[in-house]
C-alpha cells in the first residue's frame, strides 16, 4: 500500500542517503579536481532536490493545519499535539 506521501517519503530519505555519499566521497583526499568538481555538482543538485520536497512537505502541513483550524477554530495546535 504505497501512498503518494510515501513515495515522497522514500524520495527524501534516499536523497539524503545519496548527498551522505557524496559527502563521504570529497571528505576523500584522493579525489582529482574533476571528479571533486562533478561530486559537488551532484551533491548540490541532491541538496535542492531535499529542499524542494521539505518545502513541499511543510505547505502540505500548513493545508492541513489551515483545514483544521477551519473546521474547529476553537482547537489549537496545542490540542493537536495532545492528541
Amino acid at each position: 500500500m504505497n501512498s503518494n506521501n510515501d513515495n515522497n517519503t522514500v524520495g527524501y530519505e534516499e536523497i539524503v542517503k545519496k548527498l551522505e555519499k557524496v559527502i563521504a566521497a570529497l571528505e576523500n583526499e584522493g579525489l582529482d579536481l574533476d571528479e571533486s568538481i562533478k561530486l559537488y555538482e551532484e551533491g548540490a543538485n541532491l541538496y535542492q532536490e531535499a529542499q524542494k520536497l521539505l518545502s513541499e512537505r511543510e505547505e502540505k502541513a500548513l493545508e492541513i493545519i489551515e483545514l483544521l483550524e477551519k473546521t474547529n477554530p476553537q482547537m489549537t495546535i496545542e490540542d493537536m499535539k495532545e492528541e
